[in-house]
């Protein structure tokens, strides 16, 4: 049974992308664009699936960006407090960092009981193996589309780096000092002593300043640091979802026509709503189905930007690389673009770089891993300058790039089933 993957998969997965950013238009998270996207790819699975369904969940779309419009005035009052309320201003500042670590680093819904609430949706198409079923495969990307990151749009995504790791660097060490500074000023107040006196007179004095004159600038830059603009989000990440109704194609064809169809892997397409928002969606899927996944046998190949096609990468840990994802199915799917001649390499999330939908299957111990398409090595060259912005357009995304991460999913997928046999 042979595998034909050609120009007009290709086609059809660009022209889902425009159909959805010329038809609907940005689909932020818990919006009416994303809800209409979602019904569209429904019926759009409906004409190529056994089964279609859609789960719906609860979300706070801004509670996850929200916490810098939350923590940056935080950041700010705390430096202006530093010699007048040492208390206040490292009280102030644990706060802040607080946020930081369960919004930013940990993904956790810290703060979505305080923000007003909306409706996102989950859409998953299934196809049923031809005998009996001992393993499922998921093949993912995320439907929303992102708010803007003004930075990118106004300098691009190497300043955009620049500042993220400034202000990262800047905001932790003043927590530190902050906290340092008010633990030795009390301490001093009951010791009197000489030594503690000249530190905090003077060597904090002079971080102080320091702060002041570097931090409170990139306070008030990271304050507008996105304005709740919506994107198309052409690139991240409706070329993911692409390549999922491209499986969705190729599978329905190959039924139709004699090529591979999984004898013994059920096979799912889906499309995960709210991932801007910290993997929302993925996090619903996951927890509901856990026992369910797990029994299965299932595995999630989650795809994100597949938009060019010189090299891909295979993630090793996600969500600021707090987690580890699954090594066998990365050697799996290694050794299936190595032997379709495709350039594949490994990247772990960096801190600071956020996740990807398959963070929130690994944390339920669920086999995953995700395929990303950028090519690195000229990124600050290329989609990098376009990267969550209003710039993220159709046009943006090579379909030589889809063509290659279709074929590498589905020889994946055979791969997979034959061992089965």
């Amino acid at each position: 049974m042979s595998i034909k993957i050609d120009e007009t998969h290709g086609k059809y997965m660009h022209d889902y992308i425009s159909k959805i950013c010329n038809e609907i238009g940005p689909r932020s998270p818990g919006s009416d664009g994303e809800r209409k996207a979602a019904e569209m790819t429904a019926k759009m699975m409906e004409d190529l699936c056994d089964e279609v369904k859609m789960e719906e969940f609860k979300i706070a779309p801004k509670a996850f960006l929200g916490w810098l419009k939350i923590v940056t005035p935080m950041f700010i009052i705390s430096i202006l407090l530093f010699k007048i309320f040492p208390l206040l201003s490292g009280i102030l500042m644990s706060i802040a960092i607080l946020i930081a670590l369960m919004e930013f680093v940990f993904y956790k819904q810290f703060l979505d009981p305080f923000f007003p609430k909306k409706k996102s949706t989950n859409t998953i198409g299934t196809f049923n193996p031809t005998q009996e079923a001992r393993q499922t495969i998921i093949f993912s990307g995320h439907i929303d589309s992102p708010f803007q990151f003004n930075f990118i749009k106004w300098w691009g995504g190497f300043v955009y780096g620049i500042i993220m790791f400034s202000f990262i660097v800047t905001f932790i060490l003043f927590f530190v000092i902050s906290v340092v500074n008010a633990i030795l000023f009390h301490l001093n107040l009951l010791l009197n002593n000489i030594l503690l006196s000249l530190i905090t007179d003077q060597a904090f004095s002079l971080l102080w300043i320091i702060m002041m004159i570097v931090g409170i600038p990139l306070g008030v830059l990271f304050f507008f640091f996105t304005t709740w603009t919506p994107t198309l989000g052409a690139g991240d990440n409706l070329s993911a979802v692409s390549v999922v109704m491209g499986v969705g194609k190729f599978l329905k064809e190959a039924r139709e026509s004699g090529d591979f169809f999984p004898k013994h892997t059920k096979v799912q397409i889906a499309a995960w709503g709210a991932e801007e928002i910290g993997l929302r969606g993925a996090k619903a899927y996951a927890k509901a189905h856990q026992k369910e996944l797990k029994a299965e046998n299932a595995i999630v190949i989650n795809m994100e930007v597949i938009v060019t096609p010189t090299k891909f990468y295979l993630t090793t840990r996600d969500l600021n690389s707090t987690i580890k994802l699954s090594s066998e199915v990365i050697n799996d799917l290694e050794q299936v673009f190595k032997d379709l001649n495709i350039e594949v390499g490994h990247i772990a999330t960096p801190f600071g770089a956020g996740s990807s939908d398959s963070a929130a299957f690994a944390q339920k111990g669920i086999e995953t891993t995700c395929i990303f398409g950028v090519d690195l090595g000229s990124s600050m060259k290329g989609y990098m300058q376009h990267y969550h912005t209003v710039r993220d357009t159709p046009d943006k995304v090579d379909p030589k790039a889809l063509e290659s991460v279709l074929k590498a999913c589905i020889h994946y997928l055979k791969f997979k089933d034959k061992n089965l046999a």
